[in-house]
């Protein structure tokens, strides 16, 4: 988000190298890592092999996006399509957050029930497991990644 706002704000070159730079570390680490944490929280091959093709499928669709906010007309400073591109970050960062929050209340939840019931995270067997391997993160023993 820094690099995108250097990008937006100045004119000097020095800076645009600094934003575009910027730019790129903080982005491009994200598709391995949104890819991780999709897989460690959808439970069942279908699921999983489902939300992997939407993340691939999403991430393509971007490329297709900038290919129309990045305009010609717009260069050499692509105020427009920086500022879609920041608002997009935005958006991200705050969809990532309520994610994270969702789980962490939805942990609680499954903790306080097994509490409930005297199991926690080490006292399911694999026996119990087993049993309710075809229940996917409706599990009681499932348990989300943040």
């Amino acid at each position: 988000m820094t690099g995108s706002a250097l990008l937006i704000s100045s004119d000097k070159t020095h800076v645009q190298y600094t934003g575009a730079f910027l730019a790129a570390v903080g982005v491009f680490p994200t598709t391995p890592l949104i890819t991780a944490w999709v897989g460690n929280n959808l439970s069942g091959s279908l699921k999983r092999g489902v939300g992997f093709g939407m993340v691939v499928g999403f991430a393509n669709f971007g490329g297709i996006v900038a290919a129309f906010i990045y305009r010609s007309v717009d260069s050499p400073r692509f105020i427009e399509g920086h500022t879609i591109f920041l608002s997009m970050l935005s958006v991200s960062f705050v969809l990532t957050a309520l994610m994270m929050s969702y789980y962490k209340w939805e942990n609680s939840r499954r903790d306080a029930r097994d509490a409930e019931r005297g199991l926690t995270a080490d006292t399911y067997t694999p026996e119990m497991k087993l049993e309710q391997q075809h229940e996917g993160d409706d599990a009681t023993f499932w348990r989300y990644t943040i």
